[in-house]
């Protein structure tokens, strides 16, 4: 969660990129946005009473607040728990001006992400799953022709960066990213 947190409201920044996500969103609203659990009207397990109503309230305040343009910044989508991957991923696959999918792509190649602790890479790691994705997407809508590996390599090479007192827990962050990096490559 910080990772996609951190990440997205930089990148965007980064781009310099405005949005409306009423339009972004189109026919599903907010709804696309949200997640399954917490749009699914039966009752999940272990969800009390009180909590149940709770849920829907919230459901029902984020639609009233998107019907209301009250929802209008990456940090209101961060303050309201919605699915930031989605957000930036219809600004590159539905976003009508290709400038903006090209500042994105230049955003993504200047961003450095820099974890002092590393310890074995799990927030590497994390911010490998966020950003790959919106390099394939990228890519796609731009035409850019290359495998799915370019991109892997890129982010080990020149975005994600890890340190940590102890070497072997940095040598262990390596292997595991180069292994994630490995395995994307090695899918159809």
């Amino acid at each position: 969660y910080i990772c996609r947190a951190v990440i997205i409201p930089r990148l965007l920044d980064l781009s310099r990129v405005t949005f409306d996500l009423r339009r972004l969103a189109g026919s599903e609203g907010v709804d696309r946005y949200l997640s399954v659990d917490l749009l699914t009207p039966e009752w999940l397990p272990q969800e009390t009473p009180r909590e149940h109503r709770e849920r829907q309230s919230r459901v029902a305040a984020l639609r009233d607040d998107f019907c209301h343009g009250r929802i209008a910044t990456i940090n209101d989508c961060v303050t309201r728990n919605l699915d930031l991957i989605r957000i930036a991923l219809d600004l590159i696959e539905r976003h009508p001006e290709t400038e903006t999918v090209r500042r994105i792509r230049h955003a993504l190649h200047a961003l450095r992400i820099c974890d002092p602790t590393c310890g074995t890479g799990d927030f590497l790691l994390a911010a490998f799953e966020v950003l790959l994705p919106l390099h394939q997407a990228c890519r796609r809508r731009l035409g850019e022709p290359g495998p799915v590996c370019t991109d892997a390599a890129h982010l080990l090479r020149h975005t994600l960066h890890g340190q940590d007192v102890h070497p072997g827990a940095v040598e262990v962050c390596r292997m595991r990213c180069l292994l994630r990096a490995a395995a994307v490559g090695q899918q159809p």
